[in-house]
């Protein structure tokens, strides 16, 4: 140990020469001097306890639990508030820190140091730290990262992530800014490709915190460097009084006392100095070169595999372009075809509207003139009623009409019938030869000029119509309309020409004969002789009282 030979030399030379007194008291302490140098951290320890004076400490698990908490919690405004109370901690406690270190506090160790919230770990019963060796033993900042790329950062929250990185994380600024980029890029990549990046999330992620990790700088080689530095301060404070005190001799048993407690003190210094340093060079920082190149194959692996799911998405999407073009071109098609419907449809409403408007005046014609009607059906009830007796009295002037009209067809018919019984008995009573003298009988003359003047008369008097004809004639006109009715003529003689005028005829019925044998049954068995037999008396007192 070199530095203790020099120690032990520099104090000695301090105290005026090499007395034997010094010596022996230098040789004396020597066997002590290697107990005081191991007790040099408990008396660190309780060097910046003096100057920090009596507080309690806070939990340094409990502490970095709760950034860990907050960092993967957070998200929007809480993130960003979160963010700038992180970078504020920092920077106050890194001002701290190099306050303490400035050579007034370095050579006056009475003079108290700003304060700082100190943590401790109770478990293990380590040294004192502050704010930024817990942030950096805590996963905080590694889990902040990961929030980020779940949910892509805004433009404060990179400003603020940046200024964090530069103060815990090693490289220069554009290793920080590469590394804001790729949580930008990634937060991207996770929002977008949702179902390929899911598959490799965990692995991402796991990756993301691993590089985070790697560059973030260790907290006890940051614990070990502030207490490096502080060590080194007071050192050379005690060069800087051992100076002084060469200069200011008086007493040659008080330079030996004054020159040993600081060979003392720089012995336990320099001790602490050279065991921090040790265990600086013992901690590894970082992965080793193994399992870097693990990492490194399985970030291969991980790019061959997002880069075939990448195409796997693209060949997706160029389908899923396709189909949308081809169901955009169809939903144009029916477009138009509803459209061309749609155009058709007004053509047909407007069309059905100006029949509405046709239809409606017609319409409330209708209702008005069913509404007439059914005044007039009520005005006919009325009326009904009221003629109902003249209905009657109509019904039984129309019956006795008709009953005159059948007895005077009836009585026609006897009429014919008689004046043709009498054309008859002429044409026999004149065809007869036995009967040649009685022909200028004055009687039968006489008998035959009255019956024609009857006739002249009954011819003289108009034929009234007769609505009994009218109805048979309808009747037949309806069984028969392609048929023309033919009038029959009566048969002529050629003995003697009946007196009878064609009006007459007209108005003789077809049925003569008929008529005749409903007047005696046994005309048709009379012969001439029997008809010639007969008393002109006789025939005068039967016919003329019928004409009469």
């Amino acid at each position: 140990m070199s530095w203790l030979r020099n120690a032990v030399h520099r104090a000695v030379e301090a105290s005026g020469g090499h007395s034997s007194l010094l010596t022996r008291t230098v040789i004396t302490s020597l066997d002590t001097v290697v107990h005081h140098a191991g007790q040099a951290v408990a008396d660190g320890a309780r060097l910046i306890n003096d100057r920090i004076g009596s507080r309690s400490y806070k939990s340094m698990k409990v502490t970095a639990k709760r950034l860990e908490d907050a960092a993967l919690s957070f998200r929007g405004e809480e993130r960003v508030h979160l963010l700038r109370r992180w970078l504020l901690a920092l920077k106050e406690t890194k001002r701290a820190v190099a306050a303490a270190r400035e050579p007034h506090y370095a050579t006056d160790p009475d003079q108290a140091l700003p304060v700082l919230d100190l943590y401790m770990d109770y478990d293990s019963g380590a040294k004192l730290m502050n704010f930024i060796h817990v942030f950096l033993y805590s996963q905080a900042l590694e889990y902040v990262v990961l929030s980020m790329i779940l949910e892509a950062p805004t433009e404060e929250e990179a400003s603020l992530l940046s200024e964090i990185f530069g103060m815990c994380l090693s490289g220069g600024k554009d290793v920080h800014n590469a590394i804001i980029s790729s949580i930008q890029e990634l937060g991207k990549l996770f929002s977008s490709y949702h179902d390929e990046v899911l598959a490799k999330r965990d692995e991402l992620l796991q990756f993301a915190q691993c590089d985070i990790s790697g560059l973030k700088i260790n907290a006890d080689i940051a614990r070990l460097d502030d207490e490096i530095v502080h060590l080194q301060q007071q050192i050379n404070g005690m060069d800087a009084l051992r100076a002084t005190s060469t200069i200011r001799r008086s007493k040659a048993s008080q330079t030996v006392s004054e020159g040993f407690k600081t060979a003392v003190n720089e012995a336990r210094l320099c001790s602490r100095l050279e065991e921090l340093v040790l265990m600086k060079k013992s901690i590894h920082h970082g992965d080793s070169f193994k399992t870097h190149f693990e990492k490194v194959d399985k970030l291969k692996v991980l790019s061959e595999s997002l880069a075939n799911s990448s195409a796997k998405a693209e060949r997706r999407i160029m389908e899923n372009r396709l189909q949308k073009e081809e169901s955009l071109i169809f939903r144009v098609t029916k477009t138009n075809e509803v459209s061309g419907t749609e155009k058709e449809l007004v053509a047909e409403i407007s069309r059905i509207e100006e029949q509405k408007g046709q239809l409606e005046p017609e319409l409330k014609k209708e209702e008005e003139l069913s509404r007439s009607i059914a005044s007039c059906k009520v005005e006919s009830s009325t009326v009904s009623e009221k003629n109902r007796p003249m209905m009657y009295w109509i019904d039984v002037e129309s019956t006795l009409h008709k009953y005159l009209e059948e007895e005077y067809l009836e009585a026609e018919k006897k009429i014919v019938a008689t004046f043709s019984l009498i054309d008859n008995v002429r044409t026999i009573y004149f065809s007869n030869q036995e009967h040649q003298t009685r022909r200028d009988d004055p009687e039968v003359k006489n008998l035959f000029t009255i019956i024609d003047k009857l006739r002249i008369e009954f011819e003289s008097v108009p034929r009234p119509v007769l609505q009994i004809e009218i109805e048979e004639k309808e009747e037949k006109t309806k069984r028969s309309r392609s048929l023309k009715l033919e009038v029959t003529d009566s048969p002529s003689h050629p003995g003697q020409e009946s007196p009878i005028t064609p009006q007459l005829r007209t108005r003789l019925p077809s049925e003569s004969d008929s008529e005749l044998a409903k007047f005696d049954p046994e005309y048709k068995e009379y012969s001439a002789d029997d008809i010639s037999g007969w008393e002109f008396d006789e025939l005068e007192d039967e016919v003329s009282p019928g004409f009469l």
